[in-house]
């Protein structure tokens, strides 16, 4: 029985053991690292992952995914198991007592880690088990309390406290406490909800050793790599190698696959072993395992723990999640930045106040403190508070819509996307296929087409064994399910699956029945799918492909295949049909080994039968969503895994490429490439590089790519081809998961910008290359990087360069995992709501999320620059008024504050966070950066024509014949009731409006202000209480409240006529600043 030690000193014991005998003392097994590595011993665990100190290279470096000798203990272990049971099943009745003790000893000998080795594992591996911290409200709130931008506010309201300003510092502390909640809220909601898609554990069954053969059921808390495990129906809690058996598994919550998938017995012939490149044999933690099939009298399939923790797959989805480093980076810094200029401001008027305000009817207390009321000023109270409603609002409206946000840091990165990659099958194509017939082998002389056979009962038997046989489907609770196109294929057969999965029989005719000897599963490498079966009424042997057409025309026999074999292709996948290729063989003779019988060996006998073609239909809503965001020049491309003029005709129905131009196919045989022009009509013909590359740079035709031709391409080592194709293909097809993955992270890879390096110029001056290929080099939009070195490099070292985009991509299926992980934003259509295959997972199968979560995320990221530019501009205007004040004497009253601070710009803050999302996505991007001139410029020459104005309404009031100015050598010095303070006071209420209204009014990617009602109905209120003070004379609420005198009414009208031509002043402004950024070349970053 497995058992987990107690403590970790007795684990450090038994490793000093284990190190000073060399290792393992396991039979065929070494250490799993180095002994300089493991002396001393030292482990530490970040962000949940294991890393070891290394002491050779005194650095510490994550523990392997996987032990080193995983590879030697998965092949003898799957080897000596699947010997076992085949074994035992050829044995009679009444040797299996015998055989029984022989496989007692056998197993005991070779199939089970001794403990002193299971002890080195848990040492290096840990517990099974990932326990994310998930810290409480206190501890958050006692966190975020220590914050700088919250510590200003505690020294704010101690100086209103001490200057007798209870209702403001009452006030913004309620509005802190509001902010403080809402933040932590949120951030613990998150975490909470990540534990609780990473923490699981439950009971496994594990084969009995020793005095206790029977299985056994420990805690999976207890499993370490290596470890044999009875896999039965439900949730996996770690990552396992299937090595007797088979099983069925859901995989929604992990990859977005919205079927079944079938898991077979781990083929130990293949050489090396990955769990993401051996899917097909690969039980990932956090899939259901829907049904399991072993031996008989076993109770599951065998299996072999292979990662546990935060190395399974999917504990690393769930660590990727956790990286906040994916949000803004500059948001923090540029804000700190800004706020330090404005304290900077503050504290030279703060020493300027101390100077000026000297007096000998002030204490020196008093007279510091009102000073210091300056640098309070600085740091906007409500900006926490903003900030987050903005936030939680845009998750919100997600939720509402039916969008999970597993990543809120990744909201505002969907607002910079220029790049959007979607998949093909469920994702831009309805979820299910349609067949549409057989295309079968044409006699002799005979065209293609007249070979299409609509109906699949009319084939021959053996087409009708092929499809019925040669699949990856599974029955559940009676019900036939798994891969769509396996699941249609199989359909238009009429044929019935057994239980078990084993066997196949058409309805009716029980006599023709064949057995399912092996299965030789498909993979994005192979491109294809293969069984062994056996006709049971004669006892006859066949082999039964089915896959790309391209792979099985090298794999059939030349003297099979039709002589028109590629116009046919050609001309059905130009039509958008998706075909499959199908071919048959006999086998002369009973292999020795079925279960280790090499790939190889059965596909030589192998004819070409037909090809099936297969419809999926386009989604409605595919061109809609294409065209939105094309409209807003943000690229989108088609990336699948179908054949290449599949995926064109697709491509060209969503509009992903002109129907009216010409195509540039890339691809490559053998190593060679084959360039090919193909014409909206379907004919095509051969080009060459010179030729092809200033086409495709000039927009002369559209471009499609395929896998080998990108390998082909990067071989050529020429840069500008690579960015070309980077740049300009919309269609990149036959690409598999690690196909996609590397693609995203090579368009995210770091432009080339200039100066260019010395060994690409020379390719750039080529006579054959027109200057606008050249753009695509150095879009402007991308200058702004200009990296020292890329972030990738390849195989020789040379240098990848990429086109620094921010790149969504959006899927479906398993083969989108990694390119979902890779993406700056990812969207998973996935229908199960606990997912963690992307930081955003719709529950509607439909690429309009995308479009939603693009929309969500333009209007947060410029929700939270408007809320920050607003409010620094309020502080601004306020510490204007205050000094404009402080160098008459005078001072603003405490309700002035509270009136400036809670009814003014905090509401009208958190009433522009409240704006929805534009109707549709505009074409220039919203900044990243608060330090970009769109942010700064409107905001320095707005705030210039605030002071302006404020002091321009002093300079009337000093010319009024009536007035006086205050004398600093009366009592009343520093008064809060005066002329001047009622004049500043009235002119900065107007101004808080109107800058909230203009800053607003210019906005692209939300709703314009006169459609937010919370806005709209706040200033309308806003405005007539203005009103309402410059229509008052003297009145008690005016004159104990807010502070106001009386003064003569043509003032006041001047006042408004005043307010009145700032308005018309800042709205030319606006237009002259828009104007202004126009004409500058478009940037991501402005």
């Amino acid at each position: 029985m497995l058992k987990r030690p107690d403590a970790s000193k007795k684990l450090v014991r038994e490793m000093s053991r284990l190190s000073s005998s060399g290792g393992s003392s396991v039979q065929g097994s070494g250490p799993l690292l180095p002994e300089e590595v493991i002396q001393p011993f030292r482990l530490i665990i970040h962000r949940c992952q294991r890393l070891y100190f290394h002491t050779g290279e005194n650095t510490f470096k994550a523990v392997p995914f996987m032990p080193a000798d995983f590879q030697q203990t998965l092949a003898t272990k799957a080897r000596l198991a699947r010997s076992l049971f085949q074994q035992q099943a050829a044995q009679q009745q009444a040797q299996q007592a015998s055989l029984h003790r022989d496989q007692q000893q056998l197993w005991e000998a070779e199939l089970f880690a001794s403990p002193s080795d299971r002890t080195y594992r848990t040492l290096w591996y840990g517990p099974n088990e990932m326990q994310l911290p998930v810290k409480d409200l206190h501890t958050l709130i006692t966190e975020e309390l220590l914050q700088p931008l919250y510590v200003s506010q505690y020294a704010s309201v101690t100086i209103w406290f001490l200057e007798e300003f209870y209702g403001q510092a009452a006030v913004i502390l309620g509005i802190t406490a509001v902010a403080l909640f809402i933040t932590c809220w949120t951030a613990h909601r998150s975490q909470a909800r990540l534990a609780s898609l990473a923490a699981f554990s439950c009971p496994v069954l594990v084969p009995g050793t020793g005095s206790s053969p029977a299985p056994t059921t420990v805690s999976s808390t207890d499993m370490v790599p290596g470890d044999l495990v009875w896999v039965g129906n439900g949730q996996l809690p770690h990552d396992a190698v299937l090595l007797v058996g088979s099983c069925t598994v859901d995989e929604s919550s992990l990859t977005g696959e919205p079927h079944p998938v079938r898991k077979s017995t781990f083929a130990d012939g293949r050489v090396g072993y990955h769990p993401e490149q051996c899917q097909t044999s690969t039980l990932f933690a956090g899939t259901q395992v829907l049904h399991a099939c072993g031996p008989e009298g076993c109770p599951g399939a065998l299996a072999l723990v292979c990662r546990t923790g935060a190395h399974t797959a999917r504990g690393q989805l769930t660590r990727s999640l956790l990286d906040r480093s994916a949000s803004l980076p500059h948001f923090n810094a540029d804000a700190v930045k800004y706020i330090g200029c404005l304290l900077l401001v503050a504290i030279a008027c703060f020493t300027w106040a101390l100077v000026t305000l000297r007096s000998p009817y002030i204490p020196a207390g008093t007279l510091i403190l009102r000073a210091l009321d300056l640098v309070t000023i600085a740091v906007p109270p409500g900006l926490p508070a903003c900030l987050a409603v903005a936030m939680c609002v845009a998750m919100w409206r997600l939720w509402k819509i039916g969008i999970d946000v597993a990543a809120p840091q990744k909201l505002l990165l969907a607002g910079n996307i220029d790049t959007c990659l979607f998949d093909k099958t469920g994702t831009l194509t309805e979820a299910g296929l349609q067949m549409r017939g057989m295309v079968l082998k044409p006699d002799r002389g005979q065209p293609y087409e007249a070979a299409l056979v609509e109906q699949v009962a009319s084939c021959s038997e053996g087409i009708q064994q092929n499809l019925a046989t040669c699949h990856s489907l599974a029955v559940l609770q009676g019900q036939v399910t798994g891969d769509p196109l396996d699941h249609q294929l199989f359909t238009a057969t009429g044929w019935q699956l057994s239980q078990d999965g084993r066997e196949a029989r058409p309805a009716g005719r029980p006599r023709q029945a064949c057995a399912i000897l092996h299965r030789w599963d498909f993979t994005a490498e192979s491109r294809r799918s293969m069984v062994l079966v056996q006709a049971l009424a004669d006892g006859s042997l066949w082999v039964h492909c089915k896959g790309a057409p391209e792979v099985l025309e090298g794999l059939v026999r030349p003297c099979s295949l039709p002589q028109d074999y590629p116009q046919a292709l050609a001309h059905h996948t130009s039509a958008g049909m998706r075909v499959v290729a199908l071919a048959s063989g006999r086998l002369s003779r009973e292999p020795r080994d079925i279960a280790t019988m090499p790939r190889a060996a059965a596909e030589a006998c192998l004819d070409f039968v037909g090809l099936a073609l297969l419809e999926n239909p386009i989604r409605p809503e595919s061109q809609g969503v294409i065209t939105s965001m094309q409209a807003a020049q943000i690229r989108t491309a088609l990336v699948t895994g179908d054949h290449v003029h599949t995926a064109i005709s697709v491509a060209r129905q969503c509009g992903l490429l002109p129907s009216h131009r010409p195509t540039a196919v890339v691809d490559a045989e053998a190593g060679v490439g084959l360039l090919t022009c193909l014409a909206p009509d379907r004919s095509f013909q051969v080009m060459d590089l010179p030729s092809l590359l200033p086409l495709i740079a000039e927009g002369g035709a559209s471009c499609a790519v395929t896998a080998k031709g990108w390998e082909w391409a990067q071989a050529q080592h020429n840069l500008l081809l690579e960015q070309v194709l980077l740049g300009q293909a919309g269609v990149w097809a036959r690409m598999g998961p690690a196909d996609k993955q590397a693609l995203v992270l090579r368009m995210s890879a770091p432009h080339p910008c200039s100066p260019m390096p010395q060994a690409v110029k020379g390719r750039l001056d080529s006579p054959s290359i027109k200057p606008a290929a050249l753009d695509i080099i150095k879009p402007a939009a991308l200058e702004m990087h200009k990296p020292s070195a890329p972030k990738i490099s390849g195989e020789s070292g040379r240098p990848l360069w990429g086109l620094g985009a921010q790149v969504a991509f959006c899927g479906d299926g398993a083969n989108d995992a990694g390119a979902l992980k890779a993406a700056s934003v990812a969207v998973s259509l996935c229908q199960s709501g606990n997912g963690v295959a992307a930081p955003f997972s719709s529950q509607h199968q439909s690429i309009s999320c995308m479009l939603q979560v693009l929309l969500q995320g333009r209007s947060s990221l410029t929700t939270a620059f408007l809320v920050f530019k607003y409010i620094l501009a309020y502080a601004t205007c306020q510490l204007i008024a205050t000094t404009l004040l402080y160098s008459y004497g005078l001072r603003m009253g405490s309700y002035q504050y509270l009136i400036q601070d809670l009814f003014f710009s905090t509401t009208l803050a958190a009433c522009l966070g409240l704006a929805k999302p534009a109707a549709k996505l505009a074409i220039r991007r919203p900044p990243m950066r608060l330090l970009s001139p769109s942010v700064y410029l409107p905001l320095i020459l707005q705030l210039a024509l605030c002071a302006l104005m404020q002091a321009f309404a002093l300079g009337i009031l000093s010319q009024e014949s009536w007035y006086q100015r205050p004398d600093r050598r009366t009592a009343a010095f520093l008064e809060a009731r005066s002329p001047e303070n009622t004049v500043v006071f009235l002119v900065s209420l107007a101004q808080l409006v109107m800058l909230a209204l203009i800053f607003d009014s210019r906005d692209l990617h939300r709703k314009p202000f006169w459609k937010n009602a919370y806005i709209a109905a706040t200033a309308t209120k806003q405005c007539i209480f203005i009103l309402y003070l410059l229509a008052t004379d003297g009145e008690r609420f005016s004159y104990d409240f807010c502070g106001i005198v009386e003064v003569p009414g043509e003032m006041r009208f001047r006042l408004l006529c005043l307010i009145g031509a700032q308005i018309l002043l800042a709205l030319s402004l606006e237009k002259f600043i828009a104007a202004l950024l126009m004409q500058q070349p478009h940037k991501s970053g402005c």
